[in-house]
């Protein structure tokens, strides 16, 4: 809707970003500042999922002594202590449960939250969109 209202009124152009918070445009300045930005941007992305799937099986996670009320066909691995079931296959995994690990669910949570914690810094501090 705006931007019919926008070309009707011989607008040649597009709006600049802010348009709808002030009628000066800022320049977005693009340095190596804002690149390096960009790639501790993105590492921290993939440290993020990375340490969400590591996080994730936790929460479903139930002991290895479980396992004989479910039915499951196969052998059991010697080393899984939990297991899950994803879409209807059991998972097992070698570290156990959050009752039985609190400290190292603890401790994987926590690098989780400051993962996210330094990408909103990042994103905060080498914003290159801010008036200097």
């Amino acid at each position: 809707m705006w931007l019919r209202h926008f070309h009707a009124n011989g607008a040649s152009r597009w709006p600049p970003l802010n348009w709808a918070l002030c009628d000066q445009s800022v320049p977005l300045k693009t340095g190596v500042k804002q690149i390096i930005a960009s790639f501790v941007q993105l590492a921290l992305v993939a440290a993020i999922a990375w340490q969400f799937l590591i996080v994730a099986p936790w929460f479903a996670a139930k002991p290895i002594e479980e396992i004989s009320r479910y039915q499951v066909a196969g052998n059991v691995p010697e080393n899984a202590r939990s297991f899950a079931f994803n879409h209807g296959e059991p998972q097992f995994f070698t570290h156990g449960t959050m009752a039985e690990q609190p400290v190292k669910f603890g401790l994987s949570v926590l690098l989780l939250v400051i993962e996210f914690a330094a990408m909103l810094v990042v994103t905060y501090i080498w914003d290159g969109s801010r008036r200097e």
